[in-house]
C-alpha cells in the first residue's frame, strides 16, 4: 500500500524561493548583454555574405587592354557605388548604435556601483569626507571593478598579491587601514559628569532670607544644602548664648 508525504515534505518542497532585486538585475542584465551580442554577431556575418559578392566584384582587376589597341578606362557601375556607400553607411551606423548602448550600459553599471560604494562609507566614515573619499577610491584609486557578470568588486593589495574581493569586505579591509584613518570620525570621549554645585559652608556668607523647611527635599544637594544651613543656625544661637 503506497504511503502518503507528510504535511513537513509537502510545505518543504512547496515553499517558493525568492531573488533579490540586485540578483535579478544581474541576471537581466548578463542575459540582455549576451543576447545583444549575439545579435550584433549575427547581423555582422550576415552583413558580410551579403557585401562579399560586391567587393569581390568592385575589387576585380579590370581586364587587360585589346591588344593593338588603345586601353579603355573601366569604371564600376553607378548602382553598385550607391549600394557600397549605403551599405557603408549602416555599418557606421551600427557601429555608433553599438557604442552608444555600451557606453550606457556600462555608465549604469558604474552610478550604481559608486552609490553602493557611499552607502556602505556612509555610517562609518566623517559625513563631510564621504564625497572626496568615494570618489577618491572609485575613480582615483580605482578601487571598484566589476566581474564579467556585472557584480562590483574591491581590489585590495593582499599580503601576495591583489585580491578582488566583494564590495562589502573590501570597505571593511579599507577602514581597518592606515589609510582610512583621516577619514573617520573622532572616538567619542566618555568625560566625567558635571559636579554638583556646592553648598554654602558653615560660618560663610548666607543668603538674607529665612530658610524654608516646609518644602520636600528632592535631590542629595538640597539634602546636603539643608542639613549645612540647620548647623549654622545651631552655630549662631550657642554663640549668642554663650554671650549672655
Amino acid at each position: 500500500m503506497p504511503t502518503e508525504p507528510d504535511d513537513a515534505s509537502q510545505n518543504a518542497s512547496a515553499e517558493p524561493k525568492y531573488v533579490t532585486a540586485d540578483e535579478l538585475g544581474n541576471m537581466v542584465n548578463a542575459a540582455v548583454t549576451s543576447h545583444t551580442k549575439r545579435l550584433e554577431k549575427q547581423f555582422t556575418a550576415a552583413l558580410e555574405t551579403a557585401l562579399k559578392p560586391v567587393h569581390e566584384k568592385l575589387s576585380a582587376p579590370p581586364p587587360p587592354p585589346p591588344s593593338g589597341g588603345e586601353e579603355k578606362k573601366v569604371t564600376a557601375a553607378p548602382e553598385y557605388l550607391a549600394l557600397q556607400k549605403q551599405l557603408e553607411e549602416m555599418k557606421a551606423n551600427l557601429t555608433r548604435e553599438a557604442e552608444a548602448r555600451a557606453n550606457a550600459e556600462r555608465k549604469a553599471r558604474e552610478d550604481k556601483a559608486f552609490g553602493e560604494l557611499k552607502s556602505m562609507l556612509g555610517p562609518q566614515v566623517r559625513p563631510e569626507l564621504l564625497d572626496v573619499l568615494a570618489s577618491h577610491l572609485f575613480a582615483v584609486d580605482k578601487r571598484v571593478d566589476f566581474e564579467d557578470d556585472g557584480t562590483p568588486v574591491f581590489k585590495w593589495k593582499g599580503t601576495y598579491e591583489e585580491e578582488r574581493l566583494p564590495l562589502k569586505d573590501g570597505i571593511s579591509q579599507f577602514l581597518k587601514s592606515d589609510a582610512a584613518k583621516p577619514f573617520l570620525p573622532a572616538p567619542a570621549s566618555g568625560g566625567a559628569p558635571p559636579l554638583p554645585k556646592r553648598s554654602p559652608t558653615p560660618g560663610g556668607p548666607q543668603s538674607s532670607a529665612k530658610p524654608d523647611y516646609s518644602k520636600p527635599l528632592q535631590t542629595d544637594d538640597e539634602k546636603a544644602q539643608r542639613a549645612q544651613q540647620r548647623a549654622a543656625e545651631m552655630a549662631a544661637k550657642l554663640a549668642a548664648a554663650r554671650k549672655t
